[in-house]
């Protein structure tokens, strides 16, 4: 017969005392192993920026600048619900699209490649937004759907991961559009669509190797 310590017993209605003490990480919806491996990886970013700009504190300024920034919107976006995020995941996907048109027809050109898009003197670059975006909005699409995912969802899902990495390639942005297939591949293998090889490999790529002599 088992004793009572094998069990740990809940009430919603007891005391303060009596509940299990929630850790700060969890409160914050903060993961410290990732968060731990991210500021080393900052850390070792800052160093390389340090060596390569031969000791120039301003470009470090700069860069740590940036670093609080994005650990402080990931802080804040972590508060929220993944309800939330997915509800905001399809405005963020249209929007940057809209975004890649917009920078065929009106983009700022620099070095041979149209990229970028000017407002009020500020530049910025909408492919990049799309590599949160699209894990965002594939993350909405297959939420509710069935695993392994069916044909018609694993094409669905191709064509939202292809549509953005097409209209980054007329840009052209090699790098850019070759992460977005990457994801495509990933996807396939994550879904069992497609089975990991050195062929298989090889074919990821391949759609986008006539950027390379633009």
């Amino acid at each position: 017969m088992s004793s009572s310590s094998d069990f740990i017993r809940q009430m919603p209605g007891a005391s303060q005392d009596l509940r299990q003490p929630v850790s700060l990480s969890k409160r914050w919806h903060i993961d410290i192993p990732l968060l731990l491996m991210l500021l080393l990886l900052s850390l070792y970013g800052l160093l390389v920026l340090y060596s390569a700009t031969g000791q120039d504190w301003y470009y470090m300024k700069r860069q740590i600048v940036f670093f609080c920034l994005a650990y402080i919107s990931m802080f804040v976006i972590a508060q929220f619900r993944l309800q939330t995020l997915e509800s905001w995941a399809v405005w963020f996907y249209f929007g940057g699209l809209v975004l890649l048109v917009l920078v065929l027809f009106f983009g700022v050109g620099a070095k041979g490649a149209q990229r970028w898009l000017s407002l009020g003197g500020f530049r910025f670059q909408p492919s990049e937004a799309l590599k949160l975006a699209v894990p965002m909005m594939l993350s909405a699409y297959l939420a509710n759907r069935v695993l392994p995912p069916r044909f018609k969802h694993v094409f669905a899902a191709l064509v939202l991961i292809v549509t953005p990495a097409f209209l980054i390639m007329q840009q052209p942005d090699l790098g850019t559009s070759l992460l977005q297939w990457r994801e495509a591949s990933r996807f396939q293998f994550a879904s069992h669509t497609l089975t990991p090889s050195p062929g298989s490999a090889c074919l990821g790529g391949w759609p986008w190797m006539p950027s390379l002599t633009r």
